[in-house]
């Protein structure tokens, strides 16, 4: 469950305590998605003098820091002791000094929170928070899906448009996945080197822990071969 909260609303505040609650109970996690162009607005984020690189650059990692210590310094972790609590996307190098700073000031400025079970690492290294970690291009593992589905044939990368969607209830979780390419071919080494039958011995990650359900592939004839069909001309092509 992605928490959004109108401007000026913390994330701690009571009217959102419904929906930790909900989330909890039907054993959702929390996800944190840092934001720059819509709120809750990252600290630093709407004054960075109009500066997109600053913004981003400095909006997003103090965001999380923001919204994962609102959360754990509110209690609600300790109120709802299995709810898992993710921040994405907001870098990862901060959170070690963090923690050691929110331990600190959790004891010197006691009076500010409720009564905690636990220094406020203790709710990070627990268990039930977790956090994304961007691994820079080529340090990937060879079983990461990005590297499985990345195929080069003569030093030239074979394309193709792609979209995912997830989809959930309370009794089944997926993705929708959905891909486009004027090459079926492209397809078949991709899902053979994600399902370990290229030939080098190596399977994607991602097939450790999830399924595929169901699948279909179509064809979409071409403008031309749909008119030459019916007898209408060739299309035209705008031109640049």
């Amino acid at each position: 469950m992605i928490v959004y909260a109108p401007v000026g609303m913390p994330l701690d505040h009571p009217a959102l305590e419904p929906l930790y609650a909900e989330a909890a109970e039907l054993d959702l996690a929390v996800v944190l998605h840092t934001l720059t162009v819509m709120p809750p607005y990252a600290p630093g984020g709407l004054d960075t003098w109009d500066n997109l690189w600053l913004q981003r650059s400095a909006a997003h990692p103090w965001c999380g820091m923001r919204n994962m210590a609102a959360m754990i310094g509110s209690g609600v972790m300790d109120r709802y002791p299995t709810l898992r609590l993710g921040t994405l996307e907001a870098g990862h190098g901060w959170l070690p000094f963090w923690m050691a700073r929110l331990d600190e000031h959790a004891e010197t400025i006691r009076a500010a929170l409720p009564e905690l079970g636990h220094k406020p690492s203790e709710y990070v290294t627990g268990g039930l928070y977790f956090q994304s970690i961007e691994i820079p291009e080529g340090t990937r593992s060879e079983r990461a899906h990005i590297s499985r589905v990345t195929v080069k044939v003569d030093g030239e990368e074979l394309k193709i448009y792609r979209r995912s969607v997830p989809y959930g209830n309370v009794q089944e979780q997926g993705l929708y996945f959905v891909a486009f390419s004027a090459d079926p071919t492209r397809y078949h080494l991709m899902l053979g080197r994600m399902f370990g039958s290229s030939g080098d011995g190596v399977h994607d990650r991602l097939t450790d822990f999830s399924k595929p359900v169901s699948g279909g592939l179509y064809f979409a004839p071409s403008l031309n071969d749909l008119n030459e069909l019916v007898g209408l001309p060739r299309a035209r092509i705008p031109g640049p």
